[in-house]
């Protein structure tokens, strides 16, 4: 997209802790540790497969496999801190 547009509506129930941007993709981690990324998964860079040619999420989707605490974000490259097992 060419031109910004909200997302709030996808988080109405989590509180948002971190956010990090990527060159074209976005991710945010809220306080329970569940991990929301969008934007270009050209690379494989939203933790989940996308359907056919569509290679961009327009929306916020829930990683499904991992939970986090902290993320970072290169060009084409998401990293997440997993919680430690104690």
């Amino acid at each position: 997209r060419s031109t910004p547009h909200a997302i709030l509506h996808r988080f109405t129930r989590s509180k948002i802790n971190r956010v990090a941007a990527g060159g074209r993709h976005s991710v945010a981690i809220t306080e329970g540790g569940d991990i929301y990324t969008w934007g270009s998964n050209e690379c494989g860079q939203l933790g989940y497969e996308t359907k056919g040619s569509r290679k961009y999420v327009g929306y916020p989707k829930r990683v499904e496999t991992i939970r986090g605490n902290r993320v970072k974000a290169s060009y084409s490259a998401t990293l997440a801190v997993l919680p430690s097992a104690k």
